[in-house]
């Protein structure tokens, strides 16, 4: 609440320095502290307002851990969705025979940028999000092509790729959590 411009609810004076005011969360009033009978009780509803306050500070922290918890997790389980979605390709493209240098350093590209992501590179975040979106459009397009022509296996994989692609899209542009998550490791808290 903003103190120096209001009016004490006591005295009706206006407040003209922040260190000799206080307010009540609950009543949203403010009021000079030499105008108080009792020290940190509320001239209105007589409440703790020194109390309250505490415990407003403590629940807004406690749910930015809690934010920044849920965004740890779902960065992670994004990290490890698209670290087994480029493993799983440059596996079938060894398997398959097909592996050429470029599957090879796209793959290590790939693990760059999983890792700067986790480490809250803004850049990699942008990058993934609109790498996996592009993903997302490429991969249900084959899938789509290969379920018409009766590749059900194939349709099914690239299906599942449409879906980690396009979750791990929305998490990394749209998810503010995960952004709270990405800042906090940059800053080292």
């Amino acid at each position: 609440m903003q103190l120096v411009g209001s009016d004490c609810a006591v005295c009706h004076r206006g407040i003209t320095f922040a260190p000799e005011a206080a307010s009540c969360p609950t009543c949203a009033i403010a009021f000079h502290l030499t105008c108080l009978s009792a020290p940190s009780t509320c001239p209105t509803c007589g409440s703790n307002f020194t109390q309250l306050t505490v415990s407003r500070a403590q629940a807004t922290t406690a749910g930015h851990a809690q934010a920044v918890a849920w965004g740890r997790k779902a960065a992670l389980a994004v990290c490890l969705a698209l670290f087994a979605t480029q493993a799983s390709l440059i596996g079938a493209a060894l398997v398959g025979g097909t592996a050429t240098p470029t599957h090879v350093v796209q793959f290590l590209i790939s693990l760059v940028l999983i890792a700067a992501l986790y480490f809250g590179y803004g850049w990699a975040r942008v990058w993934l999000a609109l790498s996996s979106g592009f993903g997302a459009v490429v991969a249900f397009s084959l899938a789509w092509t290969a379920s018409r022509t009766g590749n059900l296996g194939n349709a099914f994989f690239l299906s599942s790729l449409v879906i980690i692609f396009a979750v791990s899209f929305g998490l990394l542009l749209f998810s503010s959590r995960v952004a709270l998550f990405l800042a906090s490791q940059r800053s080292g808290a």
